[in-house]
């Protein structure tokens, strides 16, 4: 009986939710884990050079997930890797459109593979309710994804559920966006 080593990565952003970082922790107790944590804070500094981000302009994602996960590949794995993600063609176009297997466009020697690419979000609940692993108690609040909770991809309904359950976050970015908009000569409609 051969075991398959394997290591388990969280890419913590810097935006990431409470209930996401307990989750980790979860995940990790409940699997007898060792889980690699790379944290970037790379974000709030980042604004000043790169201003906020957009849905057309994700500098974000780059900055706060690739790279950390470049240079740990880099680090660690320097015959490269393959990367199990669990991203679902349901929950956008632009994932719609991917391939279950496929070598990253941004990381070199990384082949990125998502075993639940063609589960809808019954398929998922279906198993957990089945299996019980611990999950990220945020979907207990109505939250359809778990990421950056400041994220250009964001839903109105989330902003709103954001603010609702996290005043003290959403008055940070909002506070960033008003003096940015300040400084640009940008009005009320364009913070909005």
């Amino acid at each position: 009986d051969k075991k398959i080593k394997f290591d388990v990565v969280f890419i913590d952003t810097g935006l990431e939710l409470p209930e996401t970082l307990e989750n980790v922790k979860q995940v990790e107790n409940e699997y007898n884990l060792e889980i690699i944590k790379v944290k970037s804070n790379d974000f709030w500094k980042k604004l000043e050079e790169y201003g906020p981000p957009g849905r057309d302009y994700r500098w974000c994602s780059e900055v706060c997930k690739m790279k950390p996960i470049e240079r740990l590949i880099k680090s660690k794995y320097k015959e490269g890797c393959l990367t199990f993600v669990g991203l679902r063609k349901y929950e956008s176009m632009n994932r719609s459109k991917k391939l279950r297997i496929w070598k990253s466009k941004y990381i070199e020697g990384q082949i990125q593979s998502a075993p639940i690419l063609n589960w809808s979000a019954m398929h998922l609940w279906l198993y957990l309710f089945k299996n019980n692993p611990p999950y990220n108690k945020l979907y207990e609040l109505c939250f359809d994804r778990v990421g950056c909770y400041i994220c250009p991809a964001m839903e109105l309904g989330e902003i709103e559920l954001l603010k609702g359950h996290y005043p003290h976050l959403w008055e940070r970015w909002e506070e960033y966006l008003i003096d940015y908009a300040e400084k640009n000569n940008l009005d009320e409609e364009w913070i909005r």
